[in-house]
């Protein structure tokens, strides 16, 4: 009798440890959907606690997918007014037993509420507006996005273009979702309007005012933007203002380095000039632009792109002489792979590049060259430890005039234990019986290969070499070949056999 009441009293305590959670269950609706009323009925399927006892719910709900509201329900269902208009929302379902077992829905899932479909707002025209005077060819057009406020509706653009102030007749564009379009080249000397629609989705629009400009353009000749002049009489030219019959023109020349002093000189009618430089202005950049006067509609016009830059360059010279800067003369480098640095050379013609060859001389005679190099600094890859080298560095130009530099150092190498990390095992993985190299050992040293529960399985003396190879034949496995430096130092590499 007394081991009958003890093993009930046991049974009541170890039954619910062992309860078992509510059963698996997921959601019904909303899924993945968009709702057009902003009070929903949340659904689920019926969890079943595996001891039949009473279940209830949480549903937790969020606009942003990190925090959640929840609220409970004793069934599988839920209605709630609180949701928003043209917002989205996440949501699961909790289920809870008697026992405080809990069990989470399947799935998270999202639905969308958009009760009334909206217009796309409104927006504001950006460039070209106020009956500006823009060049002809390829303008591009940009305004404000139009933002929709019902959830993932796509807004897209349609540009219309025309002569007239009403629009009445009229070029359209299809500009998709970008805020800009580029036009193809227009009329010279034109008036245009121009205006945009919002479309989105459910194909509710939104129309910008109209805007304006005028077209303008004529062309500048020579000298050419980044071209180099070769004379110091340099002969500016330009195409006709074609806006007015007898348009008069004034040239304007700065040096670039002269801020906004421009030196301005009327030319009548002409649409030449030749203008002589100082043997000061060589190698010297230069911006000109031309203002075109029209007499008959008292406007200006100027020319297109604004200005054009030059340079009056009379003969190609050579790169400015530079220095090295390191390693230092007579450095000892603890490396194999060491980075010169030099100071980068200038060449004093505009728009002249200059390229660079390394010039390394060890002191086991011969040279080595690396060329060309476009940045003042290099990595060496191919000395030798326990040498000594000389470099230098040569600066060219596009033209081919060079310039040394201004010195010639000299570095010794002399790499420490830490080159032992470049040791390296081949083949790796390697098949169950073959041979194994091992490279750069870099000193004294037992070879040791334990398997992977740390047994020693195989032990060879390569002292007085810096390449050695092993004979094995392992079973398929991963393997650790531990090198044992006689200074106490150790390093461990992984293989694997197949």
């Amino acid at each position: 009798m007394k081991i009958n009441i003890l093993l009930s009293l046991m049974i009541l305590f170890i039954v619910p440890i062992f309860a078992a959670p509510p059963g698996a269950f997921d959601l019904i609706s909303p899924d993945q959907e968009i709702l057009n009323s902003d009070n929903v009925l949340f659904s689920w399927e019926s969890s079943i606690d595996p001891e039949a006892g009473p279940v209830t719910y949480t549903v937790w709900i969020s606009d942003n997918c990190s925090d959640y509201t929840k609220a409970f329900s004793t069934v599988d269902t839920y209605g709630s007014a609180l949701i928003q208009e043209n917002s989205e929302y996440w949501w699961y379902v909790s289920a809870e037993d008697q026992d405080l077992e809990k069990t989470d829905s399947d799935s998270i899932s999202w639905f969308g509420v958009n009760e009334v479909e909206e217009d796309p707002e409104a927006f504001n025209l950006i460039f070209p507006i106020g009956n500006i005077q823009i060049e002809k060819e390829n303008p591009e057009l940009t305004w404000q996005h139009s933002h929709d406020n019902d959830p993932w509706d796509t807004v897209t653009y349609t540009v219309f273009l025309s002569t007239s102030s009403g629009m009445d007749t009229y070029v359209s564009y299809i500009a998709g979702e970008t805020n800009s379009y580029s036009l193809g080249v227009l009329k010279e000397d034109m008036s245009y309007y121009w205006q945009v629609i919002a479309s989105d989705t459910a194909l509710n629009t939104r129309a910008s005012a109209i805007e304006n400009f005028k077209t303008f353009s004529f062309e500048l000749f020579s000298p050419l933007s980044f071209s180099k002049v070769d004379t110091l009489n340099v002969t500016f030219s330009w195409d006709r203002a074609h806006s007015a019959d007898t348009p008069t023109y004034e040239i304007r020349i700065r040096e670039v380095s002269a801020a906004d002093l421009y030196v301005m000189q009327n030319v009548g009618s002409d649409t030449q000039f030749v203008k002589p430089f100082g043997t000061d202005n060589d190698n010297s950049l230069f911006e000109w632009q031309v203002y075109a006067y029209d007499p008959e509609r008292g406007t200006t016009r100027i020319s297109r792109y604004s200005s054009q830059t030059f340079s009056v360059d009379i003969a190609n010279e050579n790169p400015y002489p530079f220095s090295l800067f390191s390693p230092s003369d007579s450095a000892i480098l603890e490396t194999l792979h060491p980075e010169l640095v030099w100071n980068p050379s200038q060449d004093p013609d505009p728009w002249d590049g200059v390229s660079y060859t390394l010039h390394l001389l060890p002191d086991s005679g011969g040279e080595i060259t690396v060329s060309p190099i476009f940045s003042n600094f290099y990595t060496l890859t191919e000395v030798e430890n326990f040498h000594s080298y000389t470099w230098y560095i040569t600066a060219t130009d596009s033209g081919g005039l060079h310039s040394d530099s201004l010195e010639q150092f000299c570095f010794r190498i002399t790499a420490p234990v830490a080159e032992r990390e470049l040791l390296t095992l081949s083949p790796n993985p390697m098949k169950k019986a073959g041979e194994m190299r091992i490279s750069a050992i870099c000193g004294d040293c037992v070879l040791k290969i334990f398997d992977s529960s740390g047994n020693l399985i195989l032990e060879k003396d390569v002292s007085g070499k810096n390449e050695a190879t092993i004979n094995i034949d392992l079973a398929s496995g991963i393997y650790f070949l531990y090198v044992e430096y006689a200074d106490g130092e150790g390093l461990i590499r992984r293989f694997g056999v197949y």
